[in-house]
C-alpha cells in the first residue's frame, strides 16, 4: 500500500501545524512527531546555493529575522537567522532525517526548487517519504519525468480539467483527464471552492476515486467544515489544527464503531 492511501481519512498538518506552532519550524514537525502524527505539508524554495529551505515566503521577512528573497541567500547566511520558532530554518533533507516517523507532503514553490528536489527524491527510500505538490503542473511536470516513482498532486491546470470533467456524463470519463501518467498522480489538492466555482462535489470526489486519486481539501479548520468534508467522503483534512481534525475524525470511528457493534440495542 503506497503511503497516501489509508484506510482511514487522513490529516495533513498544514505547515506543520501553523494554527498551533510557529509554522515550517523544527518545534512544530517535532510536536506532530511526538503527538504521533504521520503526515505533514510544507514548503520548499531553494537559496542561492542550492539547498530547499523549508518555507512558504520567497521572502524572508515575515517568518524570519531576515528580508529580502531567499533566492539571493546562501545557506551559510540562512542557517544564522531565526525563524517564528526562535531556531534556525531547516533544510529538508534535515527535516527528513530528524522526524523518520513523519512524511512530507512537500510543495515545490519555486522553479528554482525544482532540480533539488529532483536531486533529492533520487536518493534512497526518499520517494517512500515524500509527495510532491506545487500550484504549477510545469514544476510538476519534469519531477514526474525524472524520478518516476515519485507521487505528486495535481497542479492547478490539472485540477480544472478534473472539475471540467466531472461535469460530463460518467460514460465520458477517461484517464486522459490526468496530465502524465497517471500513475505518479495520487492526490487531488484542492480548496472547497475556487471563487464563485464549487470544486469539491459529490461528482468530483466520484470521478478522483473512479480515476484512482484521493481527494484532500485545504486549508480546513473549523470543526463543522471538517465534519462536512468528512461525510461528503474526502480522503483528507488540510489543516492548521491537525489535533482538532485527529479528534473529529476519531469521534466519528467511534460513532460508527458503536452503530454496528453486535451487541447494539439487546439488554441483558
Amino acid at each position: 500500500m503506497r503511503a497516501w492511501e489509508s484506510p482511514r481519512p487522513v490529516v495533513l498538518a498544514h505547515r506543520a501545524g501553523a494554527g498551533q506552532y510557529p509554522e515550517n519550524s523544527r518545534a512544530a514537525f517535532a510536536a506532530m512527531a511526538h503527538g504521533g502524527f504521520r503526515y505533514v505539508e510544507t514548503d520548499v524554495h531553494a537559496c542561492a546555493t542550492g539547498e530547499l529551505v523549508l518555507m512558504h515566503d520567497e521572502d524572508l521577512s515575515r517568518t524570519t529575522n531576515g528580508a529580502g528573497p531567499i533566492t539571493a541567500k546562501t545557506w551559510d547566511e540562512v542557517r544564522k537567522l531565526k525563524d517564528l520558532s526562535g531556531e534556525a530554518p531547516l533544510r529538508l533533507s534535515e527535516a527528513l532525517d530528524a522526524f523518520p516517523d513523519l512524511t512530507f507532503n512537500v510543495d515545490v514553490k519555486s522553479p528554482g526548487a525544482v532540480e533539488p528536489m529532483i536531486k533529492l527524491l533520487r536518493q534512497p527510500g526518499a520517494t517512500d517519504r515524500m509527495l510532491v505538490a506545487s500550484f504549477s503542473e510545469s514544476r510538476l511536470a519534469p519531477i514526474r519525468a525524472a524520478v518516476p516513482a515519485v507521487r505528486t498532486s495535481l497542479g492547478v491546470a490539472g485540477v480544472a480539467r478534473l472539475v471540467a470533467a466531472s461535469r460530463l456524463a460518467r460514460s465520458r470519463w477517461t484517464r486522459g483527464v490526468l496530465p502524465g501518467r497517471g500513475r505518479t498522480i495520487a492526490l487531488a489538492q484542492v480548496p472547497e471552492r475556487f471563487g464563485r466555482v464549487p470544486v469539491v462535489t459529490a461528482r468530483f470526489l466520484d470521478l478522483a476515486h473512479h480515476l484512482g486519486i484521493g481527494v484532500h481539501v485545504w486549508t480546513v479548520n473549523e470543526a463543522g467544515d471538517m465534519a462536512r468534508l468528512l461525510d461528503m467522503g474526502v480522503d483528507g483534512l488540510v489543516t492548521d489544527m491537525p489535533e482538532r481534525a485527529r479528534s473529529i475524525i476519531e469521534a466519528r470511528e467511534r460513532r460508527v464503531a458503536h452503530r454496528t457493534s453486535p451487541y447494539q440495542n439487546h439488554s441483558k
